[in-house]
């Protein structure tokens, strides 16, 4: 059994990208208003066949339940109808006719279960199963080279799984899959300045005679960059240059990925 230290060690060393009410505001259950449980609860011809497909009131009531959620927030979630009473009493009214259904609390696993791969095929959604966690970390790593900022990293890759209709993972998993992407890009600067003192290394003195004609004003930027974009044929020069900028922003990114909390 895995250690409770360990456990808390590990969550507490994850990347932090959003704040709490935040995290609420993506993964929290919804809380209607009246208003929004008449459009979230209501049926299509569709859903009500669906609904068919399940005999007991206690199967229906949690698929309208699961329904509403889905389509509010395209998450699954797991309650006891004391944690939904108001929707609960709300569906009972509105489709049962305010019929006693007994003591029920939850559902078994295996109905919900089967209720949410139903309502991803009425919904044409999927889940983020290995092959869509691939696809995300492709993503992810994709956009890190783009964006520095672990937020703006995780708001590409929800966007990504709202519009392919991928069921957003849990949190820790974005963390990790955010963590990693950033991780990625921190080595493939490294491996960027390593290649590029390489190549300036060997240009170096064509490159301080150019910084000291540019420090004493004896030429210009424009005629430098006129003069080495002006060869037909690759030049050691312009490229060494080019690979020294790269090491400054590379630099630059690696500082800031540094100082993330």
């Amino acid at each position: 059994m895995e250690d409770e230290s360990f456990k808390t060690s590990r969550k507490e060393k994850r990347l932090k990208i959003l704040a709490a009410d935040e995290i609420e505001s993506i993964y929290g259950r919804p809380c209607f208003t009246n208003e929004e449980q008449t459009e979230y609860f209501a049926l299509s011809q569709s859903e009500l066949e669906l609904l068919e497909g399940f005999r007991t009131i206690k199967s229906q009531v949690y698929l309208i339940l699961q329904l509403g959620y889905f389509r509010a927030k395209h998450l699954f979630f797991i309650f006891t109808l004391d944690e939904v009473k108001s929707d609960f009493e709300y569906i009972m009214k509105q489709h049962f006719n305010s019929r006693q259904i007994g003591e029920i609390k939850v559902i078994d696993k295996q109905t919900r279960l089967k209720q949410q791969r139903f309502i991803l095929e009425l919904y044409g959604y999927r889940s983020c199963a290995k092959e869509e966690r691939i696809e995300l970390e492709q993503k992810a790593q994709q956009s890190a080279k783009v964006h520095s900022k672990p937020v703006y990293i995780f708001r590409e890759i929800i966007n990504y799984l709202t519009n392919n209709k991928i069921v957003i993972p849990g949190y820790s998993l974005m963390q990790d899959i955010v963590s990693l992407a950033l991780t990625s890009e921190q080595y493939r600067l490294i491996n960027i300045i390593y290649n590029g003192l390489k190549t300036s290394e060997i240009e170096a003195e064509n490159i301080q005679r150019i910084m000291v004609s540019l420090a004493v004003k004896e030429t210009t930027q424009s005629i430098i960059v006129g003069k080495l974009s002006a060869y037909v044929r690759k030049n050691k020069t312009r490229r060494a240059l080019w690979e020294y900028d790269n090491i400054l922003k590379s630099l630059y990114l690696l500082d800031y990925i540094d100082s993330l909390p």
